[in-house]
């Protein structure tokens, strides 16, 4: 059977900051899984790839590929809402994985 294939969609590749960490730690342990992974950062590195999911870590970035997209959702609200380009880029994501009810609440309210 082939093995799942994730892409770990990180905006902020190469720089100091917890998404960059948090990239490496979901790489590691889907490598552990025994699936194939990949930190991307560009929509050509997705495709190229061409993984079962992609995992979106920061809303600052929105859906890049056709691929089914996992957004992560752990900042609260106040941090979206204000921002049109940021909400616009969560409703670009297929799916959200969330931290917390009041993110629950705010999608379900959003959606």
């Amino acid at each position: 059977m082939p093995s799942m294939k994730v892409a770990i969609q990180n905006p902020f590749a190469g720089q100091l900051v917890a998404e960059t960490e948090l990239s490496r730690r979901i790489y590691l342990a889907a490598l552990n899984l025994g699936w194939d992974a990949i930190e991307a950062h560009t929509a050509a590195e997705i495709n190229a790839f061409q993984p079962d999911f992609v995992i979106a870590l920061h809303n600052n970035s929105p859906k890049l590929t056709q691929h089914p997209t996992y957004g992560c959702m752990w900042n609260p609200p106040s941090f979206f809402e204000g921002t049109d380009l940021f909400v616009r880029h969560v409703l670009t994501y297929d799916g959200y994985l969330t931290s917390s009810p009041i993110l629950d609440r705010w999608l379900h309210h959003l959606l």
